[in-house]
């Protein structure tokens, strides 16, 4: 891409202000012809459209992945069958599995994936989080939330975290700083 752009046979990437109102175009189109909006970036002309795959990979659900590709998570470890097809029908005529990656599962994925869930919807419930996981994120993450508010990414509704329009723009930005902030600043009971 960098050398197509430098010969100048593509033209250079939008910037994040040409995305930012890229989004709020989409927004605005898709609003007014009267889709309904299913999380942050998956619309729905009707009733047969439901996003259930997508919101349920970014809350943690257990996905049996199929085909050259695919990606699944089973009992938390992350799998990525090969991409590539030769490797991925050569492994499958060996009689082996085609995976080309596998991770381990991460310590506090329950933890992460409430907070991915909520973020994929545009709002974080505080209490259903601490419900889920045992981990009071509302008082331990209040410096963060505070600032975000300050910064018009977030809006404090109860115990529900609302994003904003720029905080649904940022939406994967904040929830990866979310778990940064919770890995920098663990619970002392995780940090013991």
């Amino acid at each position: 891409m960098a050398k197509s752009i430098e010969k100048g046979s593509m033209p250079e990437p939008a910037d994040n202000a040409m995305k930012a109102n890229m989004f709020l175009t989409g927004i605005d189109i898709l609003s007014q012809h009267h889709f309904s909006r299913l999380s942050i970036s998956h619309w729905a002309m009707d009733s047969r459209e439901r996003n259930i795959h997508n919101h349920s990979v970014k809350a943690g659900a257990e996905i049996i992945p199929f085909g050259s590709g695919a990606g699944g998570n089973i009992g938390g470890h992350g799998i990525m069958m090969h991409r590539s097809l030769e490797p991925y029908f050569g492994m499958i005529a060996a009689g082996r599995k085609p995976i080309m990656a596998m991770t381990a599962p991460k310590p506090m994925r329950q933890l992460h994936n409430v907070i991915g869930g909520g973020f994929d919807l545009g709002w974080l419930d505080l209490n259903r989080i601490q419900r889920a996981t045992g981990y009071d994120v509302a008082t331990h993450c209040a410096p963060l939330f505070d600032a975000w508010v300050n910064n018009g990414l977030a809006e404090r509704n109860g115990d529900f975290l609302e994003l904003t329009l720029a905080g649904q723009f940022w939406n994967i930005n904040m929830n990866q700083g979310l778990i940064h902030y919770l890995e920098a600043s663990p619970f002392e009971e995780l940090a013991a």
